[in-house]
């Protein structure tokens, strides 16, 4: 699951060939916890990977001066895009109310906080029920 920013291009460092790679990219690799109520294009699409197309990893691909990142870092750098705040509050680290949001548990070091935000992402998948069942 790489971030959608064009600069990363998983073959090369996997070396991976045509047809062995699945990418699910979203923007900052979010994958939203999963709500099994409610429609998401990450939980559906890793559900049609594991259980219909058999891919037997996933792997959460995060990067450096990740826009995504600097978004739930510096929020005034997205104040001005309401949809791009509203998908990194799906991220985790932020709490839900109307009071301001805060950063939660990322730090202000631009690399730890996006090693922490991938492992958050990391941890989300490990909800995914279809992550674990596979179809005989």
């Amino acid at each position: 699951m790489p971030c959608s920013d064009s600069r990363v291009v998983p073959t090369p460092f996997t070396g991976a060939r045509p047809g062995d790679l699945l990418e699910l990219r979203t923007a900052g690799d979010i994958a939203p916890p999963y709500q099994g109520h409610a429609a998401c294009g990450v939980a559906g699409s890793l559900e049609l990977a594991v259980r219909a197309q058999q891919v037997p990893d996933i792997v959460v691909c995060g990067h450096s001066h990740c826009g995504a990142v600097q978004g739930l870092l510096r929020e005034q750098n997205v104040q001005t895009m309401p949809p791009v705040r509203r998908w990194l509050s799906e991220a985790g680290h932020r709490t839900r109310s109307d009071e301001r949001r805060q950063t939660q548990g990322l730090g202000e070091d631009p690399v730890a906080a996006t090693r922490r935000h991938v492992l958050a992402q990391h941890d989300h998948l490990r909800d995914v029920p279809s992550r674990t069942e596979r179809t005989p």
